[in-house]
């Protein structure tokens, strides 16, 4: 299953924490001339958000932390977002 940023529109998996995307290809239409997107099939950036498991009970939400040895994209924005506060 995957998760749309509101923001900035990325596909996630929230199981793997990979981004994908759907490339497009521009073909001329034969009757207008017009150049025309024509979608191609979803693809792999690799892993960019570091996953982690969840839980709800009721009103609450338990998160468990995965500490990783190799850094992910994401961590930058983390660390940055702690060094603030």
């Amino acid at each position: 299953a995957c998760i749309r940023c509101p923001l900035h529109r990325y596909v996630i998996s929230i199981e793997t924490g990979e981004s994908f995307y759907q490339p497009v290809e521009f073909v001329k239409c034969p009757r207008t001339g017009k150049m025309l997107p024509v979608p191609l099939p979803w693809k792999s950036k690799g892993v960019k958000q570091r996953p982690h498991m969840a839980k709800v009970e009721g009103q609450r939400v338990w998160i468990s932390l995965v500490a990783r040895t190799q850094p992910i994209a994401s961590d930058k924005y983390a660390v940055a977002t702690l060094n603030r506060e």
